[in-house]
C-alpha cells in the first residue's frame, strides 16, 4: 500500500513540484482526483518495473487530501513488461472537453475528433483498471461483521467504487451544462439515458458531480438537454454518495 498526500502536485496545482516528485506532467483539470491517482500508481509502476516486478492494483481510491494505492507485486519480467503496457496518456482538447486515451510511453500527436483542435498529453499514467473486483466483492463480504464505527461509511464507497467505470478521467457535468449553456439536469438521469442507449456510464467515488462514460462528449451535451424522468435507484445512490461526503 502506497499514500500520498501531496495532492497539490499530483493533481497539478504545483505543476513542477509534480513534474520533480513523480516524473510526470499533472494537469489541474476538472478531472484532477482521477488523474492525481493514476499519475501515483504510474509513479509506482515505474519504480517497480526497473526491478523485474510488475504491479496488480487492488483497491485505489481518492479521497479528501490524500489518494491511496493498495496493490500486489508480482516477481517476474513478464509482470513487468505487461505493467509497461498499462502505462499511457490521457489527450485533453485544448478548446473543447473532447479527450482519448492513449497507450505508450511517448504521446503520439494528435488531432481532436469533435472539432480538430490539438490535444495535450497529461501524464504518463496507469491506464485501465484500478480496481481488482474480486478484491471489493470480498472485502463487501467481511465488512459487516468488523466493529469499526466507519462501517456505513466504508460500504458506501465501496458501492460506489464497485459501480465504477475504468476509465481514466470523467467529465463533470455542471462544466458540460455551462458549455451547452443550459441549467445542469439531475445527473441520475443522465447515466440513466447513456445506458438506455448503449453506452456505459457511472459515477466517480470522489465527485458528486463526476460522470465516467464512453460516450463522446457530444451525445452527453445532447443528452443534457433533452427532458427525462427522474431514475429513483440513481438518486438513492447519489443519496449515498453526499452522505459519504458529509
Amino acid at each position: 500500500m502506497v499514500t500520498a498526500t501531496d495532492t497539490a502536485p499530483l493533481c497539478g496545482a504545483h505543476l513542477n513540484a509534480g513534474i520533480r516528485r513523480y516524473g510526470a506532467i499533472p494537469a489541474n483539470n476538472e478531472y484532477h482526483s482521477e488523474t492525481g491517482l493514476r499519475t501515483l500508481l504510474s509513479f509506482i509502476a515505474r519504480e517497480t518495473v526497473k526491478y523485474d516486478r510488475g504491479i496488480e492494483p487492488l483497491f485505489c481510491y481518492a479521497k479528501e487530501h490524500y489518494v491511496r494505492a493498495h496493490f500486489r507485486l508480482v516477481n517476474s519480467a513478464t509482470a513487468a513488461d505487461k505493467t509497461v503496457a498499462r502505462i499511457g496518456y490521457i489527450l485533453q482538447c485544448t478548446r473543447c472537453p473532447g479527450r482519448i486515451e492513449q497507450a505508450g510511453l511517448i504521446p503520439k500527436t494528435v488531432h481532436c475528433d469533435e472539432c480538430g483542435a490539438d490535444m495535450k498529453p497529461i501524464g504518463p499514467l496507469w491506464l485501465g483498471e484500478i480496481q481488482n473486483r474480486d478484491v471489493i466483492s470480498a472485502m463487501k463480504n467481511v465488512l459487516g461483521s468488523m466493529k469499526l464505527n466507519t462501517v456505513h461509511r466504508l460500504s458506501l464507497l465501496l458501492d460506489l467504487i464497485g459501480d465504477e467505470l475504468p476509465t481514466s478521467s470523467h467529465c463533470d457535468y455542471h462544466a458540460l451544462s455551462k458549455v451547452a449553456r443550459i441549467s445542469p439536469r439531475p445527473l441520475s438521469e443522465v447515466i440513466a439515458i447513456l445506458r438506455e442507449r448503449g453506452y456505459h456510464a457511472s459515477r466517480a467515488h470522489y465527485s458528486g458531480t463526476a460522470l465516467k462514460t464512453d460516450a463522446p462528449a457530444g451525445v452527453i451535451i445532447r443528452v443534457l438537454k433533452e427532458k427525462t424522468e427522474f431514475c429513483e435507484g440513481e438518486v438513492s445512490m447519489y443519496k449515498g454518495k453526499k452522505e459519504l461526503e458529509d
